[in-house]
């Protein structure tokens, strides 16, 4: 026992479950998704790294295009960056692997929590299904929110700033998480401004070092466009997400053609989907909305003990955005998985974390079908992959954690019970 006390032994724990892991990546992928890495790094290949926004079937900000290059720069061909397109899911795998043991460790002391709580994680498909079958990035920008949100509740707005940059820098969809890192970061404006400012500062330069290439090369405008015009580039009511429009639309009925302009009480779908977004997210963030405030007012820095309610909070808010908004993909409820996940490892509540995974895991598979091959197609007509009962998932997973963000409301005091 004595070993496994020692420093080393973590690091060395994880790097051997991280290999057997990586070991056993199967080749395979979301063919879309793939085909686009191909497409973007050949364009790359040819033409160039900065160049990249000068093709016309490009939507993704530019960090993970970084990443991208370094990979098809070493493929020797076209034809060996199809081949080995497969590769670039261990680079995301690396960031699967960090947020919980790195979240792990800052949150909890105990040697024996920082070894075994990272594999509620590390051990779950799950967690996993989006790196490794499906192929997708949603790790990686998910690990830059989880530490720009860890950070800023820490005090720490330099490290908080940065990591928000860059997690936007990968992904649009972290201004879902904008607001909850806003919160974090208002008592300190008040109490150490210099760090805020500093903060942004040094966030200002993160965006301008990462964009610069691409601007040289004339692509800013159409970075520009990829962030102001990302609604609308796949007006259906939902590509694949089963989530709120398969309860209360007719589900005989294919969704990719199904226009979220269509008009309900003189409003389009996509409309109805932003209005209830954007009201349950107010009704899910009052309660640290009046925190922050009161600790802003007061002079009072974030107290760590509001650790459990942030990442309660912040996996919610990633469920409703999911769960209510038009043209989503069935991946974009990921984040949810890691903030539930911290949340239950604080709270010992496991059951958001537990509907969400499973939900999460039926949805994609009902779509990629790699688990339960075609050759098996029988089983996707169990009502375990009915589309109605996977949504239905959803919301009693929002309902416990909205039950849960209440509870752990004083109304007498208007502030969460930092407990």
């Amino acid at each position: 026992m004595s070993f496994l006390k020692k420093p080393i032994f973590l690091p060395l724990f994880f790097l051997l479950l991280f290999a057997i892991i990586a070991l056993l990546v199967p080749v395979s992928g979301f063919p879309g998704d793939q085909w686009y890495w191909y497409e973007w790094g050949r364009h790359m290949y040819e033409h160039g790294f900065a160049s990249i926004y000068g093709f016309d079937d490009i939507d993704y900000n530019p960090l993970f295009l970084y990443f991208l290059y370094v990979f098809s720069a070493n493929q020797d061909s076209f034809e060996l960056i199809l081949e080995n397109i497969n590769q670039l899911k261990y680079v995301v795998l690396i960031f699967d692997f960090i947020a919980p043991i790195a979240g792990v460790y800052l949150l909890f002391n105990d040697w024996k929590k920082r070894l075994v709580y990272p594999l509620l994680f590390l051990l779950s498909i799950p967690y996993f299904y989006n790196t490794l079958f499906w192929g997708q990035v949603d790790a990686f920008y998910t690990a830059l929110v989880f530490f720009s949100l860890l950070f800023v509740y820490k005090n720490k707005p330099i490290l908080g700033i940065s990591f928000l940059v860059l997690a936007y820098l990968a992904k649009m969809q972290t201004i879902v998480f904008i607001p909850i890192f806003l919160l974090g970061l208002l008592p300190q404006v008040r109490k150490k401004p210099i760090n805020a400012l500093g903060g942004v500062l040094i966030g200002a330069v993160i965006a301008v070092l990462v964009v610069l290439p691409f601007a040289m090369e004339g692509g800013l405008q159409k970075i520009i466009d990829i962030n102001f015009n990302a609604v609308g580039r796949y007006p259906y009511v939902s590509l694949s997400a089963y989530n709120f429009w398969y309860i209360v639309l007719p589900i005989n009925q294919n969704f990719w053609l199904f226009t979220d302009d269509t008009l309900f009480m003189g409003l389009a779908y996509r409309k109805w989907g932003f209005v209830l977004f954007f009201l349950t997210s107010f009704i899910a963030l009052f309660p640290l909305i009046v925190t922050s405030i009161k600790h802003t007012l007061k002079g009072v820095l974030n107290n760590p003990t509001i650790f459990k309610q942030l990442f309660l909070i912040s996996g919610l808010i990633a469920l409703l955005f999911f769960f209510f908004n038009t043209q989503m993909h069935e991946r974009y409820s990921h984040p949810a998985l890691l903030f539930l996940g911290i949340y239950a490892l604080l709270a010992k509540d496991y059951w958001p974390y537990i509907l969400v995974s499973l939900a999460y895991v039926l949805n994609l598979e009902k779509v990629l079908r790699f688990l339960l091959t075609v050759n098996i197609d029988p089983k996707y007509g169990k009502f375990y992959f009915d589309e109605r009962f996977i949504a239905s998932l959803y919301l009693i997973a929002i309902g416990w954690c909205m039950y849960k963000v209440y509870r752990n409301f004083d109304f007498k005091t208007l502030a969460l019970k930092e407990t």
